[in-house]
């Protein structure tokens, strides 16, 4: 799925909660993400909660990092890691005002009073003069253990966020044809003013799912910012292109060796072209070039409301997991 652009201002740090204070043993540090020299340490996370964190769903894959800072690897972000002896096991991003998506390895999960602690800090400061100000954090619901922490701190489920599906890459792979008339490409040689373009055309036309006047403003140069990420394959970069030139429809797929879990993000189709199942045909070949590549599990999400989108996946994929927003009033 695509997310929110974060673009904020890094929130202050604040006190919270110790460790000792809420009978953790364990004693964690607390620091921000300082630009380009963390984003391999963010990386780097990404890949071991999807392994450590298995079977359960994790929140980030090296290739969501990557999508979501590109033009921003080196500006500070509104985001926190949690480190001991060196080592990273738990990070929280605040994503808009009150909304936090947080992840820990097994070994950081005993810190999430901490965490919630520094969101709700986060939170009261910008969410100055709300009468009645609140966090909330985005939960899968296969993740009894976290929603088990949640609702301990006086979290409760207020509504669905996401949909997750997975594919077993040691099984049988589908067979799509590519529909008459088009062709498949990868991104090696492609245009970056003509790839920016096929992105926005897919994304600023959304009113199938409810959202009217969307305006993507992805550029040649956060194309070519994407490009340089230590995770991005101009092979893993997938589109269909029409006999007169057009590109019809355009995702990535990003590639994660350590964990042998692929993801796409993003899916987008030209409206001109939509209905002729060009999303499978992309998916198809990205499950098979993982394959190529050694990969297992290949996952893909997109927003509840997204029927079209739930339709052609649940079509290829089979389910993982759901995500929520639980929340509290501060």
């Amino acid at each position: 799925m695509s997310y929110v652009r974060f673009g904020m201002a890094d929130p202050d740090s604040a006190p919270a909660h110790s460790g000792e204070q809420l009978g953790v043993k364990m004693s964690p540090s607390r620091r921000p993400y300082m630009g380009e020299s963390d984003l391999q340490t963010l990386l780097h996370f990404a890949s071991r909660s999807l392994t450590e964190r298995f079977p359960l769903a994790s929140t980030w894959h090296p290739g969501d990092v990557a999508w979501e800072l590109r033009e921003q690897y080196s500006s500070r972000q509104p985001i926190r890691l949690w480190e001991q002896d060196g080592v990273v096991e738990a990070v929280a991003w605040s994503v808009g005002p009150g909304q936090f998506w947080l992840e820990t390895t097994p070994a950081g999960e005993g810190w999430l009073p901490d965490i919630i602690g520094w969101a709700e800090s986060a939170a009261l400061r910008r969410q100055t003069g709300v009468k009645a100000p609140t966090v909330s954090v985005r939960v899968f619901e296969g993740d009894r253990l976290r929603i088990a922490g949640l609702s301990r701190l006086g979290f409760k489920p207020v509504g669905p966020e996401s949909v997750h599906f997975e594919f077993d890459l040691t099984g049988p792979l589908p067979e799509v044809p590519v529909p008459p008339g088009l062709a498949l490409r990868d991104g090696v040689g492609i245009d970056p003013e003509q790839r920016a373009a096929s992105h926005r055309d897919a994304w600023s036309a959304l009113d199938h799912i409810g959202i009217e006047n969307a305006r993507s403003t992805f550029s040649a140069a956060a194309y070519e910012s994407l490009r340089t990420s230590p995770v991005y394959r101009c092979e893993l970069d997938l589109i269909a292109v029409a006999s007169d030139g057009r590109l019809a429809a355009n995702c990535i797929c990003w590639a994660d060796a350590p964990s042998g879990v692929g993801i796409f993000e993003p899916m987008g189709t030209h409206p001109a072209f939509r209905g002729r199942r060009l999303a499978r045909t992309l998916l198809a070949e990205g499950l098979h070039r993982l394959r190529d590549m050694g990969h297992r599990r290949a996952r893909i999400s997109t927003a509840h409301f997204n029927t079209s989108a739930v339709a052609a996946y649940s079509s290829m994929f089979q389910p993982l997991d759901r995500s929520f927003w639980w929340a509290r009033t501060l």
